[in-house]
């Protein structure tokens, strides 16, 4: 884009070049032989959600794998080792495990946001829902409310300890310069 008669003579330069729109040459001012150039952020559409994204996770407690190890181990497989074909078996083991961690594990839908920071766990986005339900319910005056609030700032605590020391804290004793 030209900024003189002859050329370019100014730039603006932006890491962030998806931030602004494409700049507009705009007329001479006066008796001047330089155009004007606008450059403008990119309109923000207000209260703009940021995009969601379903992640599914198999629903892991201590609980729900020992009820699975359970089954597993007194489960009766006669009737897998009985048939003659391989095919055959694998498919009845295959269809019947598929089942049993289908029950005994069933998978979680979960809402992402991009804006949501690292450390924030499903328990934690459980609890938060939990809370504002009884905020609307109760009001932030009531003792349930002031329960459900310091539940989940307990719990926002502990996800922020554990993802810093699952994350962050083996980074004190790394090579700087790697």
């Amino acid at each position: 884009m030209l900024t003189r008669d002859t050329g370019t003579l100014e730039w603006c330069l932006s890491n962030r070049p998806k931030l602004f729109a494409p700049p507009l040459q705009l007329p001479k001012l006066g008796t001047s032989d330089h155009f004007t150039v606008l450059i403008k952020p990119k309109t923000i559409v207000p209260n703009q959600t940021p995009p969601v994204n379903i992640i599914s996770k198999r629903e892991l407690r201590s609980s729900r794998v020992r009820e699975f190890g359970r089954w597993i181990t007194q489960y009766d497989w006669s009737k897998v080792l009985s048939l003659t074909h391989v095919h055959e078996k694998y498919d009845l083991f295959n269809s019947t495990l598929t089942e049993a961690v289908t029950y005994y594990l069933p998978l979680q839908r979960t809402k992402c946001c991009s804006s949501d920071k690292p450390w924030i766990t499903h328990k934690l986005k459980s609890l938060i829902i939990k809370r504002q339900k009884v905020l609307a319910v109760y009001g932030k005056d009531s003792q349930r409310y002031k329960e459900m609030r310091n539940k989940v700032l307990t719990a926002c605590m502990e996800c922020k300890q554990k993802f810093y020391d699952s994350k962050v804290a083996s980074l004190k004793e790394s090579n700087i310069s790697r």
